[in-house]
């Protein structure tokens, strides 16, 4: 604005001094011109500012490559502490896509965590939890130098939230107790809904620069992506029974004991059935979905690469932000199952989902070279790579109208 109104006083100064016999067509003409160029220039440097301002990860704010070694040689540091200081244990479902929004973020950020898959009756795993009600995620962080001090934190984006906050530190200097009782504090209104998506250590000024989309994001996948899932792979009753065939073959339905496959068959007829028949049209129904949940799957996988844009390699830009791995997360808990089959061949998600599946694999390769512990996730990682590589002929086919008659 300042450079319109600049270019405006010149001009109007310009037309004054010039000699009385100039026609006043040409004044108008003269006048008329400079104003639209100086406008057009004004809303064109606006728009550059506000792409560039939606395509940086919060994390990757500045384009200085100083101040982008800097943030990374701090996390690696925060990262160091972390893995000397504490210990941490993940009580999960592998199909939950709450659970993999949690994994996904400590796999993508190489965080050692030890990663126990729950029996979903009774939950003997986590018998030793007294004081909470007994469910997925469940996140166990111990203080290595003092074994009393132990939190549990049960909240998927709470926890993403809590941990980036303590590894983008430059204080060196808080603690998970301190910031879970920061986070207790700030979610205990609740009348806000932003604020387990908050990061203590961003800066109101990197949060607001960055115009809050990496959080808006991630509340989408909370409150929309995630509600897309269970109608889906629930959407026919022999595609329900393929999606729980995948679910006790990945979960924890006492396989090494005698009476695993009968477990393992009544849990997928009766699961399926009941999430066919009744959980999966209430879900349906609560959120408003069409007829055809498939088409709304579609819609909304699509409407996230929109929001990433055709030239960007992530929402975060060069490298995955928070949402990317939200909504990775989400996506990744239906991999092997008859929707996800259908998301890669029928939108444009497929390259996106590629990169990202590498990237977290290639980061948790190294996590587990360091740290020698083998991880049962390792197996499943691999496996989804070769499901990507033999999907990529078809993953970049594009549109909602066309639908997969495939029933699982």
């Amino acid at each position: 604005m300042a450079t319109f109104l600049w270019m405006w006083f010149s001009v109007l100064g310009t037309l004054h001094i010039l000699d009385e016999k100039f026609e006043l067509k040409m004044k108008l003409i003269t006048l008329t011109t400079a104003a639209c160029v100086s406008q057009i220039g004004y809303v064109f440097y606006k728009y550059k500012i506000r792409h560039t301002a939606q395509t940086r990860s919060w994390f990757n704010w500045s384009n200085d490559k100083s101040s982008l070694s800097n943030s990374k040689v701090l996390m690696l540091k925060r990262k160091s502490v972390l893995a000397q200081e504490y210990s941490i244990e993940m009580y999960q479902y592998a199909t939950c896509p709450f659970c993999n929004k949690v994994r996904v973020y400590l796999d993508y950020y190489g965080i050692p965590y030890r990663s126990i898959e729950v029996r979903p009756v009774p939950k003997p795993e986590m018998k030793w939890l007294k004081d909470k009600k007994k469910k997925v995620p469940t996140l166990k962080i111990t203080n290595l130098r003092s074994a009393s001090e132990t939190m549990v934190l049960q909240e998927s984006s709470q926890i993403v939230s809590l941990i980036h906050s303590f590894l983008n530190d430059n204080t060196n200097s808080e603690t998970f107790r301190a910031l879970a009782e920061h986070f207790e504090n700030i979610t205990s209104n609740s009348d806000d809904k932003a604020a387990k998506y908050t990061i203590k250590n961003y800066g109101l000024d990197d949060q607001d620069g960055f115009k809050r989309r990496e959080l808006e994001w991630r509340r989408w996948a909370d409150d929309t992506l995630v509600h897309v899932v269970a109608p889906n792979i629930y959407r026919s009753l022999p595609e329900a029974l393929h999606s729980f065939s995948v679910i006790t073959r990945k979960g924890n339905y006492g396989h090494d004991a005698t009476w695993a496959p009968l477990y393992s068959f009544m849990a997928t007829w009766i699961g399926a059935s009941l999430m066919r028949f009744v959980i999966a049209p209430r879900l349906k129904k609560k959120n408003g979905l069409k007829e055809d949940v498939r088409a709304c799957l579609y819609e909304s996988v699509n409407m996230w690469m929109e929001e990433i844009g055709p030239t960007n390699k992530f929402h975060g830009g060069v490298e995955p932000d928070l949402a990317d791995l939200a909504v990775f997360g989400v996506l990744r808990s239906m991999e092997d199952m008859s929707a996800f089959l259908d998301m890669l061949e029928y939108t444009r998600v497929g390259k996106w989902y590629g990169r990202m599946s590498r990237l977290c694999a290639k980061n948790s390769q190294e996590k587990r070279q360091l740290t020698s512990q083998p991880s049962v996730e390792a197996e499943e990682d691999t496996k989804a790579e070769q499901q990507l590589e033999s999907e990529g002929g078809r993953s970049n086919k594009k549109g909602t109208s066309h639908h997969s008659t495939r029933s699982g």
